[in-house]
């Protein structure tokens, strides 16, 4: 089931045996298989949408394993009365004290979650141009979602996608 719809899915028992703890613990899961096109109305119409399935993992784990760049974008110069403004009117040393420390503190959450997915980090500029810095080959990541709520949560920083 999604947003568009349910379908019906079969699932014999070698990929069941596979997947039946993810299957039991109601998170979220992806399922990988063939779509049936077997139960059609007399004008040709697929009744209720099925698939074999060929495989099940969770959703979570799916998401890391097909992330190659975590991409975090911070604002390191926002124009007064925007969301989450960084440095709305502050001169230039205590901005550049301001991107010091969401970087840092980027630094300490990217830290509590090492892995094989290198960081990137896209700089919005105050003239409205955007540089990307790609991280250093130390700097990896596990991209979870805790990960990312942490990053989303530091003050400064205005996105942050799995791409």
């Amino acid at each position: 089931e999604d947003t568009f719809g349910q379908a019906e899915v079969l699932c014999f028992s070698k990929v069941y045996e596979v997947g039946e703890m993810l299957l039991k613990t109601g998170e979220p899961i992806l399922i990988r298989g063939k779509v049936l096109i077997d139960d059609v109305d007399d004008d040709g119409k697929q009744l209720l949408p099925k698939m074999r399935a060929e495989a099940v993992e969770s959703l979570a784990e799916a998401q890391i394993a097909r992330t190659r760049y975590l991409d975090i974008t911070i604002d390191v110069g926002r124009k007064a009365g925007a969301d989450k403004p960084l440095v709305p009117t502050m001169a230039d040393d205590v901005a550049n004290d301001a991107v010091e420390k969401t970087l840092e503190s980027i630094a300490k959450a990217c830290g509590h979650s090492p892995g094989g997915v290198p960081a990137r980090l896209r700089l919005e500029m105050p003239a409205g141009y955007s540089v990307l810095v790609q991280s250093g080959p130390d700097v990896k990541v596990t991209p979870t979602e805790d990960l990312v709520a942490s990053i989303e949560r530091i003050r400064g920083v205005i996105g942050v996608a799995r791409n």
